[in-house]
């Protein structure tokens, strides 16, 4: 999946190159952006930017976030309106859920969730029973 892929390359990147990322979604927006850090300072990549991974990503009009959410250490879960996820230079993902479904389907949610500190993604349907 775009995410999956996204997570991977910018994991890779921050690490063998030395840069801090930040993948955005914009919930208001239905829209992930990454954004690179340099010197304290954000900018997103462009529409135009030659690595098509790197530039913003709407969500498909049939989709919809349900949600976001953030995994603190408390084990508490928020949901801001737009959510940023830190991919650093050491490899460090912001542990997160995002949660997904069909415009047509609410009852029918979808969820990528990172697992571990390294962000290795897994999707799910947290709906369906646990055997």
């Amino acid at each position: 999946s775009y995410l999956t892929r996204t997570l991977r390359q910018l994991r890779n990147d921050a690490i063998l190159q030395n840069r801090t990322y930040w993948l955005v979604f914009d919930l208001q927006n239905q829209q992930i952006r990454i954004e690179e850090e340099d010197s304290g300072e954000r900018e997103a990549f462009a529409d135009d930017h030659p690595e098509r991974t790197l530039r913003p990503h709407l969500i498909p009009e049939d989709w919809e976030i349900a949600a976001v959410l953030l995994t603190h250490e408390e084990r508490e879960l928020i949901q801001p309106e737009e959510v940023e996820i830190l991919v650093d230079n050491s490899g460090f993902v912001t542990p997160f859920r995002y949660q997904f479904r069909e415009s047509g389907q609410p009852e029918e949610t979808w969820e990528i969730a990172t697992k571990g500190l390294l962000g290795r993604v897994e999707m799910l349907n947290p709906d369906a029973e646990d055997s």
